[in-house]
């Protein structure tokens, strides 16, 4: 999910349920990996908040590789959705 702010930079919450990813270890991975994802994409993304729901698929322990491609789609798929919605307004 994101949404626009009225801030010059990036805002990044990022969730992931313990019932989701049981270890701790994974869980801080996994979050390690979106916010290093995220501070790639920083350019691109300013200027809005982002909230990262991981599902459970991401229990298996995804390459970095993977992670940022699902990630990169992501966030150029939100982009188009939030320039549709600005210039629909």
């Amino acid at each position: 999910m994101a949404c626009p702010n009225d801030k010059p930079w990036l805002r990044l919450g990022v969730v992931i349920g313990k019932r989701k990813v049981a270890l701790a270890v994974k869980r801080n991975r996994l979050r390690r990996l979106v916010r290093e994802q995220f501070r790639l994409e920083q350019a691109k993304l300013s200027g809005l908040d982002w909230v990262v729901l991981v599902q459970a698929a991401a229990n298996q322990g995804p390459s970095r590789d993977v992670l940022r491609c699902d990630l990169a789609a992501l966030c150029s798929r939100v982009l188009k959705q939030c320039q549709r919605a600005s210039s629909s307004s």
